[in-house]
């Protein structure tokens, strides 16, 4: 996975959690390659510890941060950390 050939997973893999903020013209792009990886993520059985599990798993929390990327998208603004 690069920059090149992966923009959106590349941007979602380098980013700070914490603060920051996903460009206007990024979120699309995170949105859609993160979608393409949701079949691959339910197959997958991470550790049932932590914060993750306890917001509705992997599957559920990567489709809200998707539909994040969508809205902010369809508003025309960048997606926001902090």
């Amino acid at each position: 996975m690069s920059a090149d050939t992966h923009p959106g997973l590349y941007e979602f893999f380098t980013h700070s959690d914490c603060d920051g903020a996903i460009g206007l013209n990024m979120c699309r792009k995170v949105a859609d390659e993160l979608e393409t990886l949701l079949p691959d993520i339910e197959s997958v059985a991470p550790p049932d510890t932590g914060h993750i599990p306890r917001a509705g798993g992997y599957v559920e929390v990567t489709k809200r941060f998707i539909a994040r990327c969508r809205a902010a998208a369809d508003a025309g603004e960048p997606l926001t950390f902090g």
